[in-house]
């Protein structure tokens, strides 16, 4: 199984505080940590754990950061000969996460901003891929011209649009096969809410004029799959989270994994709400992308059921 990811690779700088802070409020962290990161580098790390052979295209700067990244990368059995290092600085975000496991996060994207279209279509042209993975922490410009290489040579595509906008400007390109979103992602493109499972199947259904699949990540209210005008909703799995930074990553790339493994829509996502279940009880990012064996070792107990109820 080959799975190439095209997107962001940043170093995450962590706080952990008591409560996110109000307008004006200073607020004193428990923790600081840095970890690797990166929406594209995120999903790359869950692809390659969860048993893909994975290759990422992405830029990132000649720095001390640049270099910390593309060692975890390889560390991972991440194929990084489709990487560039620039003159610009290593992405960088600051990712606050407060009591509840909630995150806020702020980005610089630095040498994310100079991924390269024909770097990408190198890649595309190199091998048949089984699936392509993309996000929008590089340009959209690079984004949508990628999907539609992919799709003409018949791979299939998987958009995580985050950090999402509305699509009244840019729409998406033809030949995206399956779209990502989280509920507040899904509001944004869409004007529409989808906090419950009604709302995201109203979403759901205005999203699928652009792809196939739509998959939308409702967190503790677990997930919500459209296709071929049917949707089904799954709840989520039941954990304590430690931090929900990269969740969003690890589902969309477990989802990838499983998809071309069963061929089949709904065991993908069942398996990609464990994944991202998992990936919530530990801290960081791409330190918390989990193991096949992790991610089936949580799944045991659910085995009968097939998963927690909707």
């Amino acid at each position: 199984m080959r799975i190439l990811v095209i997107g962001s690779i940043n170093r995450d700088m962590t706080f952990v505080l008591p409560k996110a802070p109000g307008e004006g409020e200073t607020v004193f962290s428990r923790s600081l940590a840095f970890h690797p990161g990166g929406k594209g580098a995120n999903q790359a790390v869950a692809a390659s754990r969860l048993g893909a052979y994975t290759t990422l295209i992405g830029c990132v700067g000649g720095d001390e950061n640049g270099h910390f990244m593309l060692q975890t990368l390889r560390d991972n059995r991440i194929d990084t000969r489709f990487l560039l290092s620039t003159s610009q600085p290593t992405g960088l975000a600051v990712v606050t996460v407060d009591g509840s496991g909630r995150n806020r996060i702020v980005v610089h994207s630095g040498a994310n901003r100079l991924v390269s279209i024909n770097t990408i279509r190198s890649a595309l042209q190199s091998q048949p891929w089984d699936a392509v993975l993309l996000q929008w922490e590089i340009p959209l410009e690079i984004v949508f011209a990628a999907i539609e290489m992919a799709a003409e040579l018949g791979f299939l595509t998987i958009l995580d649009p985050a950090p999402a906008v509305p699509l009244a400007g840019p729409n998406l390109p033809a030949g995206l096969t399956v779209l990502t979103p989280n509920e507040h992602e899904a509001e944004i493109l869409t004007g529409l809410p989808a906090a419950t499972p009604q709302q995201a199947e109203q979403a759901a259904r205005a999203l699928s004029a652009y792809a196939k699949v739509v998959l939308i990540k409702m967190g503790e209210n677990g997930a919500l799959l459209y296709t071929d005008g049917q949707a089904t909703h799954f709840g989520a799995y039941p954990v304590t989270p430690v931090d929900t930074t990269g969740a969003g990553d690890a589902f969309t790339a477990a989802f990838a994994v499983r998809a071309v493994q069963s061929g089949d829509w709904a065991e993908a996502a069942r398996f990609a709400a464990a994944a991202g279940a998992v990936s919530t009880m530990k801290e960081g990012a791409q330190p918390a992308m989990p193991t096949l064996r992790e991610v089936q070792e949580f799944i045991a107990p659910f085995a009968q059921t097939g998963g927690p109820a909707s």
